[in-house]
């Protein structure tokens, strides 16, 4: 059994079971020791303060306007980033100025999110 386990940790020999629960206790059979923040149950750490989420380009809103679109016709249809690009790029700018707007819109919201997490932190 001890060369069983040396080989599982070395190696990353793979377990026989179907789920995480028997190759689990295939491992505590073995003797093997859980170190502290590792397998089931183990706690996330904690971010302090929310994020800002990152600005979107024009192309990004425009992919997620196409594949609504689709979805509403076919419920199982997926859009392919190939296949968006190459309708993007197909397109002039009078027909970006849409997104574009949007895109410009959402560089101001992270802008002043931005701000205000950085004021935030200076306070804590």
């Amino acid at each position: 059994m001890g060369l069983r386990l040396k080989k599982v940790r070395l190696r990353g020999d793979y377990l026989k079971g179907k789920n995480a629960k028997g190759r689990r206790r295939q491992l505590d059979a073995l003797g093997f020791e859980w170190r502290e923040g590792r397998g089931v149950g183990r706690e996330r750490k904690k971010v302090e303060g929310r994020k800002v989420k990152g600005r979107r380009n024009a192309f990004m809103f425009f992919r997620r306007d196409i594949a609504e679109e689709r979805r509403r016709w076919d419920p199982e249809a997926k859009v392919g980033i190939k296949e968006a690009g190459e309708v993007w790029r197909g397109m002039g700018k009078e027909g970006k100025g849409k997104w574009e707007e949007m895109a410009r819109l959402d560089a101001e919201r992270y802008e002043r999110e931005m701000e205000e997490f950085k004021r935030r932190e200076e306070n804590v």
